[in-house]
């Protein structure tokens, strides 16, 4: 049975979590007990899934100065072809900042860097990809643009 193709257009950013006992309130400084850094954005969380569940899955997003072995090799490593990873020396990769409380509840603030630079010239560099998808997958934390180019 052929593999299905799967391109996810997408974030690719590093998620920086830490495990509190709860939630600081505005001001105030909780000490946290437990600290992990792992490789996160929607889009590529998507990819990995995909990827690990045996499709022939490709990823189209762009990362910057930092952590660039971490993501890609995550995304090698769970099946994620990086032919269309693009590398932009001139920013920031994503980033975003987790609190996990102890009661299951989190607090996030992020910083999209590259992910928001990835434009829709960069979907139509990766057309053959794309157009040779049974499913695409995108979402919102690329510019909206980009998001619609995909969807043509």
């Amino acid at each position: 049975m052929e593999r299905p193709q799967v391109t996810v257009v997408g974030s690719i950013h590093v998620d920086f979590f830490i495990r509190v006992p709860r939630l600081p309130r505005p001001g105030e400084t909780v000490k946290g007990h437990g600290f992990l850094v792992k490789p996160g954005g929607k889009g590529a969380n998507q990819a990995v899934g995909c990827g690990r569940l045996g499709a022939r899955t490709y990823m189209v997003g762009k990362i910057g100065r930092e952590f660039r072995e971490l993501l890609l090799d995550n995304f090698r490593a769970n099946g994620v072809g990086t032919d269309y990873i693009y590398l932009d020396d001139e920013v920031s990769t994503g980033v975003a900042f987790i609190l996990l409380s102890d009661d299951g509840e989190n607090m996030i603030a992020f910083d999209p860097g590259a992910d928001y630079k990835l434009r829709p010239e960069d979907v139509r560099r990766a057309e053959d990809a794309v157009s040779g998808s049974k499913v695409l997958l995108t979402q919102l934390e690329i510019p909206l643009e980009t998001v619609d180019e995909s969807l043509k």
